[in-house]
This record gives structure tokens, C-alpha cells and sequence, in this order.
């Protein structure tokens, strides 16, 4: 969920962002590491100003998030909720223990009016659907705004193949009533910042029984560096879409 996108003869703003896993030190498969992933695309707001005073609008329509090739997600280990219990309840009185797996906050802005709401983020473990390796769904709810904004983003998490960097990718798309809250007004987010923290779950019994981390990894790739891209993909208000991508590399250790 993120920005922009350049309108006619309007300069884009640069897409910037940021994702780690702490510690760095990695697992292996037998044995994969427990620890904190913080995944952040975000935007300069002095330069989004920038576009916003030569009249460019533009909002996200879809996200991606690609993980190095020796992530690896267990989700199908962890209790599960579907989307309509997380909408309804925001997940405390319907989903089960263990299903909530991270948090955050994150910021948009509505040119046209001059409005910035904040909002919190719940990410919560959803069903592993046919021809895929996970859903994840983020849970927004308002903390400051004029906007009383309460959704569901649905993020599909499939496995890369036959690519030198990266193992897993998670799309998001953006409902359009995210991306335009009111007529005629395009809503930017300029900072999505998430954490997904080191809360594992123990499956089996005695001798058997294993620890699983929510996402873990199992070494490091070429040159010691773990890697992480994010792909935006935008709209303005002539209909043009648009992409960028960015990636980040993270030095770790066995």
C-alpha cells in the first residue's frame, strides 16, 4: 500500500523504503531462526508536496513485497482467521490466539483537501488458499483523522521460482475506496510501517515437538546479504498507471 505515480509532465516522487530482520544472524532449515522482520515503503513527504503544488494526484492500486529466497513462511502452522472475524471483531473476540502476527502504523494524506489521517495496522494469518503459500491480512483502523477508516486488505503470499534473489511474494491490492475516499480525492499513503515480531509457536509433543517463528531464514545468499524488494504500482487522475521498484539488502550471518 503505498504512492504515486507521474502525471502528465509532473515529476514522481522517488519511492523509498526499508525492510530488516533482527538479529542477522540466520538459521538453517533443520533449525531456522527466530526473529523480528520490519518491512517500511515509504515517501519523502517534502517531495510529495512537491508533486501535489504542480497538481499531480495519484493514489496505490497494488503492492508487492518479494523476500530472499531463504525466507521461509509458517503460516500453516499458526491458528488461522478469515477476513469477515478480523473486520468484525478486529480479531479479539473471533480469532483465535496466536493468529494476530504483527503490527504497525501508517500514514496518508489527501491532497485535495488538506487532510492527513494516521492509522494503525493489525496483520493477521489467514488461510493457505489453493495455488498459494499464505494470506495475510492487514487490518486498518483510524487513530487521527476526520475519516472513519475501518478495512481489510487481503495480501496473497506465493513462492518465486527460478529467480537468483528471492523466494516469496506478497500482493496486496487496494480496495478504491482506499484509494479514493471521497469523490475527486486521491488519498496518498506516505508511510506503512510494519513489524512482525519473534512470537513463535511450539507444534508436537515431548522429544517431537519443533518451534516454529511465523517467517524465518534459513541462511544467507550470495555475498552474505539477505534481500527484500517493493514494487508500487499507481494511478493518477487521468487513469495512467504506473510502477516502481526498490530493493534492500541486509548483511547477515550464519
Amino acid at each position: 500500500m503505498m504512492v504515486p505515480s507521474a502525471v502528465a509532465q509532473v515529476a514522481a516522487p522517488t519511492q523509498l523504503f526499508d525492510a530488516s530482520i533482527s538479529p542477522n544472524k540466520v538459521g538453517t532449515a533443520k533449525k531456522p531462526a527466530n526473529l523480528t522482520l520490519k518491512v517500511r515503503p515509504y515517501f519523502d513527504f517534502n517531495q510529495i508536496a512537491g508533486v501535489f503544488d504542480q497538481g499531480g494526484e495519484f493514489a496505490t492500486v497494488a503492492a508487492k513485497v518479494k523476500f530472499d529466497k531463504n525466507a521461509v513462511f509458517n503460516g500453516k502452522f499458526f491458528p488461522q482467521c478469515a477476513r469477515d472475524r478480523v473486520f468484525n471483531a478486529g480479531g479479539k473476540a473471533n480469532c483465535p490466539s496466536g493468529a494476530k502476527v504483527g503490527t504497525g502504523k501508517a500514514t496518508a494524506y489527501a491532497a485535495a483537501v488538506k487532510v492527513t489521517e494516521s492509522v494503525s495496522v493489525e496483520i493477521w494469518n489467514g488461510p493457505i488458499k489453493p495455488g498459494t503459500a499464505g494470506t495475510v491480512f492487514l487490518k486498518i483502523k483510524n487513530i487521527d483523522g476526520p475519516v472513519d477508516v475501518n478495512d481489510v486488505l487481503e495480501g496473497t503470499l506465493r513462492k518465486v521460482s527460478g529467480d537468483p534473489k528471492y523466494g516469496f511474494e506478497l500482493t496486496v491490492n487496494v480496495p478504491e475506496q482506499i484509494q479514493k475516499p471521497a469523490p475527486g480525492v486521491f488519498a496518498v499513503v506516505t508511510d506503512f510501517n510494519t513489524t512482525v515480531k519473534a512470537r513463535p509457536v511450539k507444534r508436537g509433543k515431548g522429544k517431537r515437538a519443533k518451534t516454529y517463528p511465523y517467517i524465518s531464514i534459513k541462511g544467507c545468499n550470495t555475498g552474505n546479504l539477505l534481500w527484500f524488494s517493493y514494487t508500487g504500482t499507481f494511478v493518477n487522475e487521468t487513469n495512467t498507471q504506473t510502477e516502481q521498484t526498490v530493493e534492500k539488502s541486509q548483511a547477515c550471518r550464519k
